[in-house]
């Protein structure tokens, strides 16, 4: 689906001059804004797996283990701070960058020296 935007307006990148005042929010990157309280509760709740995940990590002394998951909750979290950015003004390049900052991060270790190995569950 491609069109024109009127009046060299940016609906996405760096550049972008859109805002919800001028694009109607079917333009944006998402095409909706996200929703606030979900994506809070979903901080909420990566805050309290995270708090577990400490207790248990010092409980049985499984240090790396720890570390990794409260790595991945805090990665979790500022993807979700990334969308309650995007609620706010759903053509933020920093929040949308912010949200999808874990997927790129994967795709960095896929250019690692070091092979990658997949785990699937069936």
């Amino acid at each position: 689906m491609s069109y024109q935007l009127p009046d060299g307006l940016i609906a996405y990148g760096p550049d972008t001059n859109c805002t919800v005042e001028l694009c109607p929010v079917e333009w944006s990157i998402l095409g909706y804004e996200p929703s606030l309280a979900a994506n809070g509760a979903f901080i909420a709740l990566f805050a309290i797996a995270m708090v577990f995940h400490i207790i248990e990590g010092i409980w049985w002394r499984q240090w790396w283990f720890m570390i990794c998951m409260v790595l991945g909750c805090l990665d979790e979290m500022m993807g979700y701070v990334g969308r309650m950015i995007l609620n706010g003004n759903p053509f933020s390049f920093a929040g949308f960058l912010m949200q999808i900052g874990e997927r790129l991060s994967l795709k960095t270790a896929e250019k690692n020296r070091l092979r990658t190995i997949w785990l699937t569950v069936r």
